[in-house]
């Protein structure tokens, strides 16, 4: 069995593979689990010293925190999309 059998199947126990707006409830499944590990776990490429870091496009000059290219809610999108669209 690989991951997209077991992520349809967790779906489907939850009734989120059928329905209407099925794929609009999962892809809000996805971003809210993708954002609460985020938040729990808090990796170093998106968090420093406890605070979100900003987005580098949008830091401006001199930010009071170091910036980086992946954010947290690139990473929500990134399991919208997943769970969402691929499964």
């Amino acid at each position: 069995m690989n991951i997209v059998e077991k992520g349809e199947n967790f779906f489907d126990t939850l009734g989120l593979m059928t329905g209407n707006g099925a794929e609009l409830k999962r892809m809000t499944c996805g971003a809210l689990a993708a954002g609460f590990f985020m938040t729990y776990l808090k990796p170093s490429f998106a968090f420093h010293e406890g605070q979100i870091r900003p987005w580098s496009l949008l830091a401006g000059e001199k930010p009071e925190v170091p910036p980086t290219p992946v954010t947290l809610w690139h990473v929500m999108i990134l399991g919208a999309f997943v769970s969402g669209v691929l499964i």
